[in-house]
């Protein structure tokens, strides 16, 4: 996965399951940035290739797709981490439920509003936007760090 080539495969649920009017994927990975060169290589644990460039489906902040919801209508964001590292997650504006991890469904009801997914791993969140935060609310941010260890940025 540190050359960049990755994707993700969806199976659907049986007919007459619960859908959700929005449905995400997104895919999360890190990158080092030269600064004097402009190059991109993948991310390792060792001084001098600690990420300083983090993505969302390919995409760093203010690129990033944005993902406008109605308040009140629930979503189902697939979080999969292709990165080297973990990432501490979490939305703004809003809470959620995880409903699986790694592929197998969760039955806790407890709402979060951060989690850390390690590197490979996958994660399903049930989310409710919130009424009364806006027209709508934006379910992804990334960006870039001029950080030089390993770390979240632009959350």
């Amino acid at each position: 996965m540190a050359a960049g080539l990755y994707g993700a495969f969806m199976i659907d649920p049986p007919r007459g399951q619960q859908r959700f009017e929005t449905d995400r994927t997104l895919v999360v990975s890190e990158w080092t940035a030269d600064a004097a060169t402009g190059r991109t290589r993948g991310a390792m644990q060792m001084e001098g290739m600690f990420p300083n460039f983090f993505t969302i489906n390919g995409k760093s902040y203010p690129d990033t797709d944005q993902i406008r919801v109605a308040a009140g209508k629930p979503v189902l964001l697939r979080l999969i981490n292709a990165g080297q590292f973990a990432h501490p997650l979490h939305l703004h504006g809003t809470a959620f439920r995880v409903v699986a991890r790694a592929g197998h469904p969760q039955r806790s009801s407890e709402l979060r509003d951060t989690l850390t997914l390690e590197s490979g791993g996958t994660s399903g969140h049930r989310v409710h936007p919130a009424r009364g935060a806006g027209g709508c609310s934006t379910a992804t941010s990334a960006t870039t760090s001029q950080t030089t260890g390993p770390g979240p940025a632009g959350c």
